[in-house]
């Protein structure tokens, strides 16, 4: 099959606007990407200050004295 200098050109040009497409598609993904490292970030600093909460209100129960078991059964 012969192609006319017509026909490789819109070949050409039809390449052109596919590489224009995929390289729009690998900047929108590397825009996801950012976003999706960013909100792991935060999610993982707000996980370490929610463990770090935990362990703060666990310490205080540990160190809580016991009521007696006539005192936990009185009416308030």
């Amino acid at each position: 099959m012969k192609y006319t200098k017509a026909d490789l050109e819109e070949l050409v040009l039809l390449q052109l606007a596919n590489l224009e497409a995929m390289n729009e598609l690998v900047n929108t993904m590397r825009r996801q990407n950012s976003l999706i490292e960013k909100a792991n970030i935060a999610l993982k600093d707000d996980i370490e200050k929610f463990r770090k909460k935990q362990y703060i209100f666990a310490a205080r129960k540990r160190t809580r004295k016991a009521r007696p078991a006539t005192e936990a059964l009185k009416p308030l």
